[in-house]
């Protein structure tokens, strides 16, 4: 099973062994990104920073980018 993880000042890793090993999958993250939370949303995987931002994986989280959306908010 593939498996996500933020890391604290380490942004994302992954395994697809079950956590035997990891590996970084931060391309596109800020460097030393605090990753709080990774969701799914279809086929799109959405990491929630510590600095507030928002960004999206369409390839199974192997590259990242900032996500924008007019219909996406954040609530306090």
């Amino acid at each position: 099973a593939t498996l996500l993880a933020g890391i604290e000042g380490a942004g994302i890793y992954k395994t697809n062994n079950g956590g035997e090993s990891w590996f970084p999958s931060n391309s596109g993250l800020p460097a030393n990104a605090t990753v709080l939370s990774v969701t799914k949303a279809g086929e799109r995987l959405l990491a929630n920073l510590q600095n507030g931002g928002i960004y999206s994986s369409l390839d199974k989280g192997n590259t990242w980018s900032a996500f924008e959306n007019s219909d996406f908010r954040i609530l306090p």
